[in-house]
């Protein structure tokens, strides 16, 4: 999972028409289509549905509990539980997969295996990194220049660099794949027939709505206020756009993950620790701020993919 729905100064540790799976042509090493190629076969949907509906069920259930806990405890048991629930994603697939005998390996579906070519994996992944550690730090820069954020870096930031990121980021690679392996390796494999913004869209959007009841657990509680809810829903939507890019840009899961591990850990540093709350009444300028500037980074995957289809379509 990513944003969590209050900042600390710690991170967190927690195809084509026919009827054929799409997993035994767009696993890994092969590009998924930037433009729609047909529909989805009903079988697929019928999959990801099933999945999906799982999931869902499953998430609401385990965050329920919370509320009968009071503000300190609810809030405690949701931030437990929310690196339980990284891997649930691919443990329903897995089980819904062998439920309806699906065909394949789902390591090749989801772009796990096989690790090649590795060059556009290493540089996408390369990219992904740089890109996300640029991102947070030009939002925090825009939001003091506008007098929403002012510069205040915590007196810890050195040794959370030096021993806390490197710890958390490491945990946050195995977590992750427990959910990229599910919403970036076969869910985009199954929906590659759609095109790059309809596929990357729905994913991002079950994902956002995946991650609503461990969110609105907080403002049950009351230790978040409904509003403040509008950012996290609103980067974990934009940033899954950004992670699906890297599954197209390297034909595999990989740089997702990564990309999800920094997510987790350096970018919730960054903006933790850096700045704090400045002007209250221009405050709502923050979180528009922020969405633009993981917009931008949207923008600036899909240009460079519809580029890559313009130039493969002329040769």
């Amino acid at each position: 999972m990513t944003p969590q729905p209050h900042a600390t100064r710690l991170p967190s540790c927690t195809g084509t028409t026919t009827g054929r799976s799409p997993s035994a042509r767009s696993g890994a090493g092969a590009h998924l289509p930037w433009r729609r190629t047909g529909r989805v076969a009903p079988s697929d949907a019928r999959y990801l549905l099933v999945a999906a509906g799982l999931l869902l069920a499953l998430t609401a259930a385990v965050a329920a509990p919370a509320g009968a806990l009071g503000p300190d405890g609810g809030a405690a048991y949701l931030g437990a539980m929310t690196p339980v629930m990284m891997g649930a994603p691919t443990a329903v697939l897995l089980v819904v997969r062998r439920r309806l005998r699906r065909p394949g390996r789902f390591l090749t579906g989801a772009a796990a295996a096989p690790l090649r070519p590795l060059r556009p994996v290493l540089l996408t992944g390369l990219a992904l990194a740089v890109a996300l550690v640029v991102v947070p730090l030009l939002a925090q820069a825009l939001a003091v220049l506008a007098g929403v954020r002012e510069v205040a870096p915590a007196p810890e930031l050195p040794s959370l660099l030096a021993v806390a990121l490197p710890a958390v980021l490491a945990v946050q690679l195995v977590l992750s794949t427990g959910e990229e392996l599910a919403w970036r390796g076969e869910a985009l494999t199954v929906l590659a027939p759609l095109g790059f913004w309809r596929a990357n869209g729905l994913v991002s959007g079950v994902w956002a709505l995946w991650h609503l009841p461990l969110l609105t657990g907080y403002a049950l509680l009351g230790v978040e206020r409904w509003v403040d809810l509008l950012l996290p829903t609103a980067t974990i939507v934009l940033g899954g756009l950004v992670l699906g890019g890297a599954r197209y840009l390297s034909s595999s899961v990989w740089p997702a993950v990564l990309g999800h591990a920094l997510m987790n850990s350096v970018v919730v540093l960054l903006t933790a620790n850096l700045t704090a709350p400045g002007e209250d009444s221009a405050a709502w300028l923050y979180p528009v701020i922020v969405c633009a500037c993981w917009a931008g980074l949207v923008v600036l995957v899909a240009h460079v993919l519809r580029r890559r289809d313009e130039a493969d379509s002329g040769s």
